[in-house]
Formats: C-alpha cells, sequence, structure tokens
C-alpha cells in the first residue's frame, strides 16, 4: 500500500494543538458523535451528523468525508503534518495506531489517532512556497497530494529541508492526481501572509528586521531609538511613550530574524537587560517565534514581556502600514483585497 501524507488541523483556532503534540496524537473534534470504532461507510457519519444537528446541506457531505478519513483511512505508517495556527509553525509525525475515542480526554480532543512526531515547530519557510499552498487546504483532515507533497514530506521529516525549496506558489508541478476536492478550497489569508513571509524574509534581514520593527513602534506613537551598542548586550530598540520618550511603558527590545526558535534562557537574558537600561517591560521579536518553555516564560512573565513571531510582525505592519515610512513601503509593497470568507472546517 503506497505512502500517504494527510493534514490534521487541531481546532478552528488551534486551540488543541498543544494537546495534540504533548499527548502523542492528532484529533478533529466533533466529540458528540461518540465511538466511531465501528462506523464502516460515510453514509453512517451523515446519518450521525445529522442526529447530532452538526451539519447540514453542502456542509454534511464535507464534514462527512472528513470524519470517515480520519478514522478509516489514515493508515498506521502515513505521514501526518500538522499546521500550527498558534505558534505559525509545522509539526510532521507518523501515524502509529488505529483510531481511538477517548471519552475522558478534554473537549475537542476524543476522537484521536496516535502519532509519534518526528519534527514540530519547524518554521513554514522550512517548506517551498508552492508545498505550502498544498498544504493550505480549509479542510480539518485531507490527503495533500499536488507538487511532489508525499515524496517532499518525507524527505522534510528526515532531515527538517524540503529538497524542493523555492520562493513560489506555482502550482503547476502536478504528481496526476490533482482532482481531490480537499485542495481546491485553499485558506487564501494563509497563504497571503506566507506570501508576505517570504518576502520580508528575504528582505529585511538582520538590521533590517530591526529597522521595521523600530518603525512599526514609531507608526504606533512610541518614541523609539537604537540601543546603544555595549556589553549589557540584548536590547536592540528602546521605545517609550511622550514626545520624549520619558514616559511609561519604557519598552526594550530584542528583534532576532534567524532561523531558529528562540529558547527560555535567550528571553531571560532579555528580561535582565530590560532592567539594565531601567525598561519596565520587554519586548522580544522573533521572526522564527519561540520554543515550549519560552512561550511558557512568557505566560509567566505576562506583565513584564511581550513577543511576536512572524505572524503577529505581519498583524502589526497590516495595522500600521499607512503610518509606516515610504521607503519601508517601498520595499515591502502591499495592498489590502475583499474576498468571500469560507468556513475553514
Amino acid at each position: 500500500m503506497p505512502l500517504k501524507a494527510w493534514v490534521v488541523r487541531a481546532g478552528k483556532d488551534g486551540e488543541n494543538e498543544d494537546f495534540a503534540l504533548e499527548e502523542g496524537v492528532v484529533v478533529i473534534g466533533w466529540d458528540e458523535l461518540g465511538d466511531l470504532s465501528a462506523v464502516t461507510t460515510r453514509e453512517e457519519v451523515r446519518e450521525m451528523l445529522v442526529a447530532t444537528g452538526y451539519a447540514q446541506g453542502g456542509k454534511l457531505l464535507n464534514h462527512a468525508g472528513q470524519v470517515f478519513r480520519f478514522v478509516n483511512e489514515i493508515d498506521i505508517g502515513d505521514l501526518v503534518v500538522l499546521p500550527a495556527k498558534r505558534t505559525r509553525t509545522l509539526a510532521v509525525g507518523r501515524c502509529a495506531g488505529g483510531y481511538e475515542f477517548r471519552p475522558d480526554n478534554p473537549d475537542g480532543c476524543r476522537h484521536v489517532r496516535p502519532v509519534e512526531w518526528l519534527l514540530t515547530e519547524q518554521p513554514r519557510n522550512s517548506l517551498g512556497q508552492d508545498l505550502l499552498h498544498t498544504l493550505g487546504g480549509l479542510h480539518t483532515v485531507f490527503s495533500p497530494k499536488r507538487n511532489n507533497a508525499v515524496v517532499r514530506l518525507v524527505e522534510f521529516s528526515e532531515t527538517g529541508r524540503d529538497p524542493e525549496l523555492r520562493r513560489s506558489d506555482d502550482t503547476s508541478h502536478e504528481d496526476g492526481t490533482d482532482s481531490i476536492d480537499e485542495e481546491a478550497a485553499v485558506n487564501m489569508e494563509q497563504l497571503a501572509i506566507d506570501g508576505i513571509a517570504a518576502h520580508i524574509a528575504g528582505t529585511f534581514k538582520g538590521r533590517g528586521l530591526e529597522r521595521l520593527v523600530k518603525a512599526i513602534l514609531d507608526a504606533e506613537g512610541y518614541t523609539t531609538t537604537w540601543s546603544p551598542a555595549g556589553p549589557d548586550g540584548g536590547v536592540d530598540v528602546l521605545a517609550a511613550t511622550g514626545p520624549l520618550g520619558f514616559e511609561a511603558p519604557r519598552i526594550a527590545v530584542q528583534v532576532k530574524s534567524g532561523q531558529t526558535s528562540v529558547d527560555a534562557p535567550t528571553m531571560r537574558n532579555l528580561l535582565g537587560a530590560a532592567r539594565n537600561f531601567g525598561a519596565e517591560m520587554a519586548l522580544f521579536v522573533s521572526w522564527s517565534g519561540f520554543n515550549r518553555g519560552a512561550r511558557r516564560l512568557a505566560r509567566d512573565q505576562w506583565f513584564n514581556l511581550r513577543t511576536w513571531d512572524s505572524g503577529d510582525l505581519i498583524d502589526k505592519i497590516t495595522e500600521t502600514y499607512d503610518r509606516l515610512p515610504e521607503e519601508i513601503q517601498a520595499a515591502l509593497p502591499l495592498k489590502q483585497i475583499w474576498t468571500l470568507a469560507h468556513d475553514d472546517t
């Protein structure tokens, strides 16, 4: 039986991602359907969805297909990809067991498939834009096949590298199995974010990313200055309110543009450096995000520390874009469009 790859999301807002990664499972929600171990046909799933009031009309077939695939079509040994919405990273593993219903699990996590995670917290830009496009379907469960997805994901799971990495959203490289409907409904918002992220990564490197962060803070009304170089280290920009920058909050900012997620010790260093500068708060901007320990520390230090990853930074750019300097806008030309919103389940 040929190896398949599956995208399995963990909640509409990523609320079940930590559970999935920590417990070594993938989950799909639809708890009220109860144990699906005896289900053998899509029609049975449709009837259960109707009985529980989960879906009607066109959504009924959509939801039934996703649930059925999760229970019956994912094979042990298949690759599983979890695009983490909250951390904007990727996790890749292999299915390690059959379907299980675990009624004592938290809400949204009762239908599970055991997974051996091979890679976690991988930056999205570890994959080429074309493959990200293929993984960008709106559905909770689907099998990506375009753009040589399975072969590339196998190598990615083993090496952390995409063998065909390229900054393009070209999807013309097909493997002859492009008729699946799961890949037709694409998350256009995520594709746009990926395209912006790729452009920023190529244009604003090192000091350039610091310049971008400083411009955003200026646009938000802060008075900013570059941090002086010296033995204190760990701080790139200083920001405060008031026309002269004397008023609280006074913020010490560190910006990391590298490809490695920030850990808790590095974050603690910034907190110490912030105190050396007389700042009440610290802002850590990490293009490649933060590992689990750093995210936990950030929660513990809520009143002293804020974090921005690449997604947060892009959100700040879109919020302040019309107030950014002309040279920033010229280097990062964006325009707003309207598109029809789809249910992403």
